[in-house]
């Protein structure tokens, strides 16, 4: 059995066609394959098809799946509390009442891609006829990939340096703070009956 799933979010706006295809990059785009597979080993599949009872208790029964998440980073965020001008200094507050006129994001810019991958593997062990017991291992971010902050869009807190013990700052900078868990194992067991 196999599913797939691809969602896009859209939520686009009532403009002209060639508005929304310039602004293609701002919409969220996800991807959720998830996949469930009983694994040709034990009775009635390709290896081991016909195993004596001791070795069909280990063979028999193994199921595997799998739900991938892969997201595309949102486009960052500006801080428009500042305007661009090389006269005196680069960046400048804009003054009381000033008027502006800047894009609230930045679509060459995104968030980092999401990528996670949750894997599960079971296997079932009939005592009798109607009671089964069912052990699953399940591992959630099984590759342990960490998903950083977007960088700092705040032009007020000058440019990157470092600071020893908590690494980079500044304009640009991507804190080292991971936003997602790590590696989780999760080991269960249930009797059916």
């Amino acid at each position: 059995m196999q599913n797939s799933v691809i969602k896009k979010n859209l939520d686009i706006p009532k403009d002209t066609q060639a508005q929304f295809s310039n602004q293609w990059n701002r919409y969220h785009k996800e991807w959720k394959p998830s996949h469930v597979w009983n694994l040709s080993l034990g009775k009635g599949s390709l290896v081991l098809s016909n195993p004596n009872r001791a070795i069909g208790t280990i063979v028999n029964d193994w199921t595997h799946s799998t739900v991938s998440v892969y997201q595309s980073g949102t486009p960052v965020g500006i801080n428009t509390g500042y305007f661009y001008t090389c006269n005196t200094s680069c960046w400048q507050n804009i003054p009381t009442r000033g008027l502006y006129d800047l894009a609230e994001t930045i679509n060459q810019i995104s968030t980092q891609t999401i990528a996670n991958i949750d894997l599960s593997l079971q296997k079932g062990v009939w005592i009798r006829d109607n009671i089964c017991f069912r052990l699953r291992l399940d591992t959630f971010n099984a590759l342990n990939t960490v998903l950083f902050p977007g960088p700092n869009t705040n032009p007020g807190d000058c440019c990157a340096h470092f600071i020893t013990g908590s690494g980079w700052t500044g304009f640009w900078t991507v804190p080292e703070i991971q936003q997602n868990f790590p590696r989780a194992l999760q080991v269960s067991g249930k009797t059916t009956f």
